[in-house]
């Protein structure tokens, strides 16, 4: 028997990769989409509250941590997130809820992104520098991917078929 509050996720997959959640597969997606090298859930920590392993590692000029979460993180998320950037070095972003469904001018709105900032974790605006048609193109492509009837995630259509053509 589940405990009542623990949610079922829908495990599935994605580039041949189990993910935990078509939410994850979607970002995943979203990160293709953007040529974004990222590996899944790459590496546990072992943290005063327990095990910890961070969703994404992306593999940028500054690598970072990301952690997709379906509803806001708690306080021990937080702990665990904050044992991992002092013991790596590296931010780690929390990306709260669904793909959004628009950027503003090419970064993720702040109801999406948390990270730690002056001591505590906060909204934030992920500001990547990336074209705002591009990061469009991706959302869509990525809110409108799909499970097949194995579970395994297909990538949606583009609004513009900018993905991969325009420079970052």
């Amino acid at each position: 028997m589940t405990h009542p509050y623990t949610i079922a996720w829908k495990a599935t997959v994605y580039r041949g990769i189990q993910m935990r959640s078509r939410t994850e597969a979607r970002w995943a997606i979203f990160f293709d989409a953007l040529e974004l090298k990222w590996d899944y859930e790459p590496r546990t920590f072992r943290t005063p509250d327990g095990g910890y392993i961070p969703d994404f590692y992306i593999r940028a000029r500054r690598p970072y941590w990301l952690e997709a979460k379906g509803k806001e993180p708690d306080e021990r998320d937080y702990t665990r997130a904050r044992h991992v950037e002092t013991e790596t070095r590296l931010k780690l972003r929390f990306l709260v809820g669904s793909i959004p469904e628009f950027a503003v001018n090419g970064t993720l709105p702040h109801t999406t992104v948390r990270v730690f900032s002056s001591g505590k974790w906060r909204p934030a605006i992920w500001k990547a520098g990336w074209n705002p048609a591009r990061v469009d193109d991706a959302l869509s492509i990525a809110r409108s991917a799909h499970a097949d009837e194995s579970d395994v995630m297909v990538p949606g259509v583009g609004t513009g078929g900018v993905v991969g053509s325009t420079p970052f």
